[in-house]
């Protein structure tokens, strides 16, 4: 909770504040939690690719082609100017110089000390990464990362009962709400603010709901998940603090 409270304030800095709350309550070493959330977020994008893919099986028609002009449509609305294009490239000549330096003068850079301790992290870091195929309880993650997926469609279809616009929606429904909300929350944008609103509401227009009572709807979801964070997320903040006191 701590992890999405700080994401509301800068994308992924959650992930790192996370690993430093365990670090300091659980003295788990930060190479190895930054590991298993790179593991973990792989798996998060595994679910989110077969909830696309079953909804594509579900409704084919309808949602091929509207993602295929969806995306089309915001990639054409976003030109690059020759000077990103040449900061980018810029940017990797500078990376390749780099590596060919380091290969360059390995040998000593092998006898420096801090050499052995970026190589140390790096092994933790690995060793968090695969943590996910060393599990002593394989069927219970699996089982919690399905559980998750079917309520973030609960928490996301049950909102739309509370509209009079959207309560005739269907399961399937949900499910599109479900994949455009994810692709949104994916963006490195703080909390999805824009982007969730903007795919939400355009999908609804599929389902015969105007762009307006759609842009209501996001809002009322999305508002109500970001109070949740609030409050629970700073909670969270105040036990972790009060735990590693009493700890102490």
């Amino acid at each position: 909770m701590i992890g999405y409270f700080v994401n509301l304030l800068a994308p992924r800095a959650g992930e790192i504040t996370r690993c430093s709350i365990m670090k300091k309550n659980d003295d788990v070493n930060m190479s190895v939690s930054l590991g298993s959330v790179v593991a973990e977020r792989i798996v998060d994008l595994m679910g989110l690719i077969i909830v696309i893919a079953l909804g594509l099986i579900l409704q084919f028609d309808r949602l091929s082609g509207f993602m295929n002009d969806f995306i089309q449509d915001k990639s054409d609305s976003v030109h690059m100017s020759n000077t990103a294009l040449q900061s980018i490239a810029g940017f990797g000549v500078v990376v390749v110089i780099a590596l060919l330096v380091l290969w360059w003068f390995r040998s000593r850079i092998k006898r420096l000390p801090v050499y052995f301790k970026l190589r140390s992290f790096a092994v933790e870091l690995a060793d968090g990464f695969t943590s996910v195929l060393k599990l002593e309880n394989k069927p219970g993650f699996w089982i919690s990362t399905i559980l998750i997926w079917v309520f973030y469609f609960s928490m996301a279809y049950v909102v739309v009962f509370a509209v009079p616009t959207t309560s005739h929606l269907g399961l399937l429904a949900g499910l599109s709400i479900l994949i455009m909300g994810g692709l949104a929350m994916s963006a490195p944008v703080q909390g999805g603010f824009g982007t969730y609103h903007l795919f939400v509401s355009a999908i609804l227009v599929l389902y015969g709901v105007s762009n307006d009572d759609g842009l209501f709807f996001a809002t009322l979801l999305h508002s109500s998940q970001t109070l949740s964070i609030l409050f629970f997320g700073g909670l969270s903040f105040i036990i972790s603090f009060r735990l590693k006191k009493r700890k102490n």
